[in-house]
Parts: structure tokens; sequence; C-alpha cells
């Protein structure tokens, strides 16, 4: 199965942050699904930016934000695996943008119950920061840098190369990539709009 995942994650175009994606999240998916076995096909389906919905969905179609349902969703995922370490940390960074968000509007903000692995103070650091921001795209540039470099660190952790961890951390980056490539359309009304609509889209703060 290593040598497998090796073919696999060495045909796969180096990926840049702001910069378009060589292949889009689409093929990068299907070349994925002649290689892996369902089990792990489903569990790349789920694995999103937003936890709990697929890529491509929206809130609106039922992210569980009950911290229960979120904790049940991470558990899907296997112990001490890439996909569940990230998924600890962007559901962290969500939940501090949450309470700063409640702070500055003044409303209620609801602790998770003791047990729940809702914080984590390198995600909420980089929250403030994000939040110190002059605008939301700068926001969501400092989020998305938050959420690169984490998926870095979760790989130096790995001590195999080449495994359904290097699958998963290319499958986020590949999505964040092309969330900033759609940022790039040009200076055109509908090019704004678009970059207006996907930052309000994937800004935690906004969730909820």
């Amino acid at each position: 199965m290593i040598n497998l995942y090796a073919s696999l994650v060495s045909s796969l175009p180096l990926l840049r942050m702001t910069e378009a994606p060589l292949m889009g999240y689409g093929k990068f998916m299907s070349d994925c699904s002649g290689m892996l076995d369902d089990k792990h096909m489903e569990m790349l389906r789920r694995f999103s930016l937003v936890p709990g919905l697929r890529p491509g969905q929206t809130t609106q179609d039922g992210v569980p934000d009950d911290p229960d349902a979120l904790e049940s969703f991470i558990a899907e995922f296997p112990k001490k695996s890439l996909a569940r370490e990230y998924l600890c940390f962007e559901t962290a960074l969500r939940h501090s943008a949450m309470k700063i968000r409640a702070a500055k509007l003044g409303a209620a903000f609801t602790a998770p119950k003791p047990g729940h692995t809702f914080f984590d103070s390198e995600a909420d650091r980089m929250v403030r920061a994000a939040f110190a921001a002059p605008n939301p795209v700068e926001r969501e540039r400092i989020l998305d840098t938050a959420r690169w470099n984490k998926l870095d660190e979760l790989e130096v952790k790995n001590l195999t190369p080449f495994n359904f961890d290097t699958v998963c951390a290319y499958s986020i980056r590949i999505q964040i990539a092309e969330k900033w490539a759609a940022r790039s359309a040009g200076d055109s009304a509908a090019g704004l709009d678009r970059t207006v609509s996907t930052v309000l889209a994937s800004d935690p703060g906004a969730q909820n």
C-alpha cells in the first residue's frame, strides 16, 4: 500500500496557497478513486474545510454546530490520524472565532461542556491575530496560513512520507488553493462579488 500512495502522491503537482492549482479538486478526487479503497475514499470525501460538511456544501446544508455532533463526526476518523488532528484544530479555530465574534456583538456565548476538544492555544492566538486584520480578506489569509502551517506540522510528525495522511493533507491544501484562485478573477464587479461571497462562506467568524 505504501508504494501505491507513493505513486499517487508523486503524481500530484506542487501546491502554493495563493496560486491557482494545476490540478482541480475534482481531478484530484478522480485520481484518488482509482487508487484508494472505498473506506478511505469515503473518509476523503468527508474531509473538508468546514467540519461536518463535504467540499462544495454550504452551512445552509446543515453543518453540525452542536458540540456533541461535532465530536461524534471527528471521532469517525482514526485516532492520531492527520485528518482527526486537523479537524480538532479547525474546530478550535472556529470555536475561538465564534467566541470573539460574540464578544464584539455583545451576544451570549455558551462555552462547550468539559471534555469537548474545542480549545487550542495556537488556534486561539491565530484567530486573535486574524480579527485584528483591517479587512475580511486579510483575516481569511491569516487563518488559511494557520491551516496550511498546521498541515506542515502534522506531516512532520508522520514518519512515513507517503500514506493516507499525506493524501488528506493535500486534499485540504487544494481546497484552500482553489478558494484563493477564485479570488484572482480580476477587478471586475463580478469578480469582487465572488470574492466577498467566498470570504463570507469560509470565514469561521461568520458561522452560526
